[in-house]
């Protein structure tokens, strides 16, 4: 039993055995949980998967986070996010679950302009309220503030500063954001050893980690897909260096299998991974 990406997307029609029928992104939503807000992924880029979001699943998460950090001794260190503002998933959900662990990021840069994103009212008053519930209970939340892709020095900054008070700091974002960090600090003399790039959603290549680890900063690798969370992090071990982009696997939150996979219109077969959640608190329920 099965369903593709397009399937789940409901992009394709599903048909086994005779039998077919179309699914709805809704169908995978899980039924055991409520929702406080929802997310899309890849939002900034077009309408993207919803994705709903309840206050069970970030605490559950947050757990996974502060195992990575103390990991890489970064528990307690400054923490910096370089993602696009709500409704993109990354920023609003990594912001709630560092927060729950007690340790709320101090910035949240954004490569998008408010004004670049499109959304109903109901979702800029409701992003408005999670800030204000987090002042009402003392919570230092950081919102967005806009710092585009040429305005890498203005991180690189803020983590100059908090390495000056502090013996590192962790800075979360999309791995090609992590390279312009990096290059702009260098241009500028600044000081980078002892960054944490916690670095997702694109391939960590041996080219982008080998120029973040010319500053003297550490590139972890982050994978995950906004509908199940974190599927597998890298640790402080190098265990193969020709690998760039090593992980181990949350087993206890997603069940993964190696499977063939036959690429449409062309004339390979490459290797694949078919994921199912177990997580009982994950926002869509994936089947292989």
């Amino acid at each position: 039993m099965y369903f593709t990406v397009d399937e789940f997307k409901g992009k394709a029609e599903v048909q086994r055995k005779g039998v077919r029928f179309q699914c709805e992104e809704s169908m995978f939503d899980n039924p055991f949980l409520s929702h406080v807000y929802e997310v899309r992924s890849g939002a900034t880029r077009s309408a993207g998967t919803r994705i709903r979001i309840d206050f069970e699943y970030l605490e559950q998460r947050s757990l996974y986070d502060a195992f990575l950090l103390q990991t890489h001794g970064a528990l307690t260190s400054p923490i910096a996010n370089w993602f696009p503002l709500f409704p993109g998933a990354p920023g609003i959900n990594s912001s709630l679950r560092f927060s729950r662990i007690g340790n709320p990021p101090q910035r949240w840069f954004s490569q998008v302009a408010k004004a670049q994103v499109k959304v109903n009212w109901e979702k800029v008053w409701g992003t408005r309220l999670i800030f204000l519930m987090a002042k009402l209970h003392g919570i230092r939340f950081a919102e967005p503030e806009y710092a585009d892709l040429n305005n890498a020095l203005k991180v690189a900054q803020w983590a100059t500063v908090a390495l000056d008070q502090h013996p590192n700091c962790v800075i979360y974002t999309f791995a090609s954001s992590a390279v312009r960090v990096c290059m702009a600090g260098q241009e500028h003399g600044l000081n980078l050893k002892g960054v944490r790039f916690l670095v997702t959603g694109e391939p960590l290549t041996e080219q982008r980690k080998r120029e973040i680890e010319q500053v003297g900063a550490i590139a972890v690798p982050v994978y995950g897909i906004s509908e199940a969370g974190v599927i597998a992090a890298g640790c402080d071990q190098v265990h193969d260096p020709s690998a760039s982009d090593h992980c181990h696997v949350y087993k206890d939150t997603t069940a993964i299998i190696a499977h063939p996979y036959h690429v449409p219109h062309f004339d390979i077969t490459v290797n694949s991974f078919l994921f199912t959640t177990v997580l009982f608190e994950s926002p869509k329920l994936l089947l292989n």
